[in-house]
């Protein structure tokens, strides 16, 4: 018994622009349908192409929603989905980020890297300090998860 799955990675936009750019041409030369793999895993924009994808909207319209061409007549999830208002995002200024007040870092954090300095990497440890975005993607999620229902 041969069992298919898609794994899908991240990469926000552009990722999901890949995503159903690969998945059309797979379905339109190869007739691979990923709607009707076993298993379909994906991480950030992966895990929103997954859902789609399983929420019946073909390859050829996500790529067709990724540069705003017309959807298929038979396609109401992706037209529920274009309708959920996006909100407006500022120009990003990476001088505005540093502005920002930082966090301190967590006790758990200041504890690991006291019992494990060999292990301390710099990077983390300034990642970790930046203030946190001005955007939460709660409400794009939560528009899936309406469309997801019950089931």
């Amino acid at each position: 018994m041969v069992r298919v799955g898609v794994v899908l990675g991240g990469g926000g936009v552009v990722g999901q622009a890949y995503h159903s750019g690969v998945l059309a041409v797979l379905q339109n030369d190869v007739g691979f349908d990923a709607r009707t793999a076993d298993v379909i895993v994906g991480t950030s924009a992966g895990s929103i192409t997954g859902t789609l994808l399983r929420l019946g909207v073909s390859a050829e319209d996500l790529a067709a929603w990724t540069v705003r061409a017309p959807l298929s007549d038979d396609d109401g999830v992706l037209r529920r989905v274009a309708d959920t208002p996006v909100p407006e995002l500022a120009p990003f200024r990476p001088l505005d980020a540093l502005r920002r007040p930082l966090r301190l870092p967590g006790r758990h954090m200041v504890q690991r890297a006291l019992t494990r300095p060999w292990r301390f990497r710099l990077l983390t440890a300034g990642m970790a300090l930046v203030a946190p975005g001005r955007h939460d993607v709660a409400e794009q999620l939560a528009a899936l998860r309406e469309l997801e229902g019950p089931g």
